[in-house]
């Protein structure tokens, strides 16, 4: 098994489906998806459940916390490869191909491309594409790409953080490689955006970084997935 796909899911039934479809398509196929059901109130566990595909497991946990899931996930995967992906992600058709092409063992941290659900908001999705191509902004883009055994080596990620917790990540893998911007799409939800609106998202992810910057950690104010 070469990737392993993680997906946490917090009561995503209206977007889960999608999801899954997408990478159904791909045209890599030595894979599996590992969706850790956490915390649902949902029909997420029974969606997953009624899909009959040979690639798909599915681990239920009664706590709502992204990062717990993403580690239940990583410690069950069978893939040398981790791909965590957001459940609200579309992959496009050749994105594990072209993590598949592009990954190797000099890179210990990974996302790609972003392209908004909704072309309301292209432009701010090319600006943070910009940042990530450059990497003078090493974040995700609703996708995370790293090695299993670097991923477990330093602990996975921080459970304590709702907010934060890929950058965190990132700190603690960059000791293994450097940072890889992969040129291929996935298309990412702009449902926060739409239900906040841009001057809230803003506000809010600049109170984050500027709480980084003061050392400070604010994720248990906003619990946001």
């Amino acid at each position: 098994m070469h990737i392993s796909i993680i997906i946490p899911a917090y009561n995503e039934e209206k977007f889960l489906l999608h999801t899954l479809e997408s990478i159904e398509q791909q045209t890599f196929q030595d894979y599996e998806v590992i969706i850790v059901a956490n915390g649902c109130t949902d029909g997420t566990k029974e969606l997953v459940s009624s899909k009959e595909n040979p690639k798909l497991r599915l681990i239920s946990t009664p706590i709502a916390n992204v990062s717990r899931a993403r580690n239940i996930g990583a410690k069950d995967a069978r893939g040398n490869l981790l791909v965590f992906l957001d459940a609200d992600t579309l992959l496009g058709p050749h994105t594990l191909t072209h993590i598949h092409q592009r990954i190797n063992s000099k890179h210990a941290f990974a996302t790609t491309k972003s392209v908004p659900d909704n072309p309301k908001y292209s432009s701010l999705i090319n600006l943070k594409n910009v940042g990530l191509w450059s990497g003078v902004y090493r974040a995700v883009s609703g996708i995370l790409i790293c090695h299993r055994h670097q991923f477990l080596s330093v602990g996975g990620f921080d459970e304590s953080a709702q907010v934060g917790e890929h950058r965190l990540l990132r700190k603690k893998l960059l000791g293994y490689g450097k940072y890889k911007f992969i040129n291929t799409p996935v298309t990412t939800s702009m449902r926060r955006f739409e239900k906040w609106g841009v001057g809230k998202t803003t506000v809010f992810w600049g109170r984050q970084m500027i709480s980084r910057l003061r050392n400070k950690n604010t994720s248990k104010e906003y619990k946001i997935r």
